[in-house]
């Protein structure tokens, strides 16, 4: 209990005690992920009764984690008219499973393609193409991740 107002604090992980989490405030941690967290507070201040309230839960999102996507072309070459596609490497090393992925294919900062892969074309040449990731999953943050830029070939 807090020495000076009486209130005492606990806070529960999918309703079980957390150990050592008697403070005012707690800080996640890896363990909380797709979890529900609550506290609950006792006043017991001024020589009354112990009185309890306990909060509604909050459930935690989960964490997603990734490499930067690597781009690979037919033919080993970034060049125009040689389609574009994000290493399926790179996205094997994405966790948990089961997210999903979007793409945003961009040369010299424009938006040029929204699906999996990118052709350039001749007005392309001698520009940068980079492609942005980003992996979804309910309950879990999106995680967006952009590749190295590469100059592209006539």
């Amino acid at each position: 209990m807090g020495a000076s107002t009486g209130l005492g604090y606990r806070w529960y992980r999918d309703g079980a005690p957390i150990l050592n989490a008697t403070s005012k405030t707690y800080t996640l941690v890896p363990e909380d992920a797709l979890a529900t967290v609550s506290v609950s507070v006792t006043n017991s201040s001024n020589g009354a009764y112990p009185a309890s309230i306990v909060s509604a839960g909050v459930q935690v999102k989960g964490t997603i984690t990734g490499v930067t996507p690597v781009m690979s072309a037919v033919g080993g070459t970034v060049k125009v008219g040689k389609k574009l596609t994000v290493s399926a490497a790179s996205l094997s090393g994405w966790s948990p499973s089961g997210l999903t992925f979007s793409y945003v294919w961009k040369v010299a900062g424009v938006t040029k393609s929204n699906t999996s892969s990118y052709t350039p074309v001749a007005a392309d040449a001698g520009k940068a193409v980079t492609v942005t990731v980003t992996g979804t999953k309910t309950m879990f943050e999106p995680l967006v991740k952009t590749s190295a830029s590469v100059t592209i070939a006539p």
